[in-house]
């Protein structure tokens, strides 16, 4: 099984490109063995999906660096924290990868695709060239579905 995190927070303008890209990949993957997973933010909760995963893909918007619009596919590894934040609200694919370990004594291969984003300020939308990015980062993970990299709406 494959599992898919799409986060950030929509109501702070690129942030929220993880959300629309997974809403974008809930109507074109057509694969059962794949969970499509919409967050604000990661959570210490979200270990129970990875733990029944051979495969994880996180999808999330970078702030501090690169050029605007950017895509950047990152090989992601298990990394504890510091102890007094791993059971906080607040958590890295990497965290989570770890806390996987921990608990289930395995974690799935795991990859970030990740988009530099220019507005991280209250209120929705995407700059442009965020936007411009989102049907070439969701081309990208379809390809590494082996899904068909298309831009049409096919029904679920």
């Amino acid at each position: 099984m494959i599992v898919i995190f799409g986060y950030g927070n929509a109501a702070c303008g690129d942030d929220g490109l993880g959300v629309a890209a997974a809403e974008l990949l809930c109507d074109r993957v057509m694969s059962q063995q794949v969970e499509i997973v919409q967050a604000h933010q990661l959570l210490p909760e979200h270990v129970i999906h990875l733990a029944q995963a051979d495969q994880a893909i996180f999808i999330d918007a970078r702030a501090n660096s690169g050029q605007a619009g950017a895509l950047e596919v990152v090989m992601l590894r298990p990394r504890a924290v510091a102890p007094h934040g791993v059971f906080t609200h607040h958590q890295t694919p990497e965290s989570l990868l770890a806390l996987c370990q921990d608990l289930y004594e395995r974690a799935p291969r795991a990859v970030l695709f990740t988009v530099c984003g220019q507005n991280f300020s209250l209120g929705q939308g995407f700059s442009a060239a965020v936007q411009s990015s989102l049907p070439r980062l969701v081309d990208a993970v379809l390809t590494l579905l082996g899904e068909p990299a298309t831009h049409s709406e096919r029904q679920r």
